[in-house]
């Protein structure tokens, strides 16, 4: 696990961030940058833990992890967490893309089947969904699939129509 977490300053400008009351983005940026995150933004943790570096209550935390899963951003389910985006934002070099593949390797089969990670398989964007673990031993959806902004796709199905 690395050292060092490095966040873009535009965090603090998203609409979606800035929408957050201070204890929602206390925790948001918590599982964001917390010793337990990988570089595939999927990683295991305790509520207990939680508690004890944010100094959030059970329930508020209980609570704001429903917030984000409801809102698209973050899935929380027996002490997995997924960041949705989180890869999104990670360089596309192969080391990079070695090591997210590695993480996602160590997923338990049963949480990889309820998160939409989408894995990169090179520098301009590719991406695969990862339906499985990504050792020899299981098979992946190796068709490249784009990224599509769920809350947009939520508007656009609202609103009836694409643009």
């Amino acid at each position: 696990m690395a050292t060092k977490r490095q966040i873009e300053t535009r965090l603090r400008k998203d609409t979606y961030i800035k929408s957050l009351k201070a204890t929602e983005k206390l925790l948001f940026v918590y599982l964001l940058t917390n010793s337990f995150t990988n570089i595939a933004g999927v990683y295991e943790i305790g509520i207990d833990e939680m508690i004890i570096d944010t100094k959030l209550l059970e329930w508020q935390i209980i609570s704001i992890l429903k917030k984000f899963e409801e809102d698209w951003k973050i899935v929380y389910k027996k002490n997995w967490v997924y960041i949705k985006n989180f890869i999104k934002y990670q360089s596309k070099n192969p080391s990079i893309i070695q090591g997210i593949v590695k993480e996602i390797d160590m997923i338990p089969k049963w949480f990889l089947k309820e998160i939409d990670i989408q894995i990169p398989v090179s520098k301009d964007t590719k991406y695969i969904k990862a339906k499985k673990k990504i050792t020899k031993k299981y098979e992946v959806d190796t068709s490249p699939k784009p990224i599509i902004d769920k809350d947009k796709a939520r508007e656009a199905l609202n609103r009836g129509r694409w643009k």
